[in-house]
Order: C-alpha cells, then structure tokens, then sequence
C-alpha cells in the first residue's frame, strides 16, 4: 500500500463571540480566537484539527499559530509530523494531532 499524499490543505481562523465571558484565574474571555485546518490525501481522506491558542498559556496567538499552519501546508504527513515537534510548545501539534 502506498502512502497518502496531501493534496489540498485548508486553513481557517475561527473567531467566535462567546454568549458568556470565560472567565479563569488569567481573565475573562469574551471570544473564541481558534484555527480549523482540513486536510485532503490523494485516497479520499479528509481530516480536520483545531487549536485554541492562549498567549498567556502557550505563548502563541492566532496569528503566529496560522503562519506555522501555512508553513507546513503540502509538505507530506511524514515532513507534517515532523514540523509539530518544532512547534512542540505551541498550540499546533495539537491542531495536527486530531
């Protein structure tokens, strides 16, 4: 069996207004600043990750993390896998993880 090929890589910035603050020890939130990625092989396969970035939990910001979503867009699963270690700290291994 060969393996998958990414052909089409998707990114997108989710900003969701909350109906109620969230609120944690770090303050209140009044939004959801996330990213979606889908992710289509050759063979049919679609899959989809997201992250919640908190600059003041990972350090990471929705910008930053998009511009490390567009780095590895159309590099193989293998090179993918191998970009989240990098970015082991941040948010993104998470969005390539699910």
């Amino acid at each position: 069996m060969s393996k998958a090929k990414i052909i089409k890589t998707e990114i997108y910035k989710l900003n969701v207004p909350l109906k109620e603050p969230f609120v944690i020890s770090l303050g209140s939130f009044f939004d959801a600043t996330n990213l979606l990625v889908k992710i289509q092989t050759d063979n049919g396969l679609v899959g989809t990750g997201e992250c919640s970035p908190l600059v003041f939990i990972v350090g990471e910001t929705q910008e930053s993390e998009f511009i490390h979503a567009q780095k590895i867009a159309g590099l193989s699963p293998e090179k993918m896998a191998e970009k989240a270690l990098h970015y082991k700290k941040s948010g993104f291994p998470a969005l390539i993880d699910s």
